[in-house]
């Protein structure tokens, strides 16, 4: 279960990625972040309340914002 890292590794091999190959979305500083982070993933969090997008940033997500549509695209 998330936090641990075989769920993302999973997900990873599922759709055969390695973990460089993309961020992973979340809404759990605690599982989302810590998980994704511990796979080799880059952590991207989306929350709306601030203060959980600050734990989100303190425990190492690469990005926080308040809403989806505020990820960056990609190129």
């Amino acid at each position: 279960m998330k936090p641990d890292p075989p769920p993302f590794r999973v997900m990873l091999d599922a759709l055969g990625l390695p973990a460089g190959a993309g961020a992973y979305v979340g809404d759990s500083p605690e599982h989302d972040v810590r998980g994704a982070i511990a796979a080799g993933l880059i952590a991207w969090h989306v929350h709306a309340h601030p203060r959980v997008r600050e734990r989100a940033l303190a425990v190492g997500a690469a990005l926080s914002v308040a809403v989806l549509a505020d990820l960056p695209r990609p190129s």
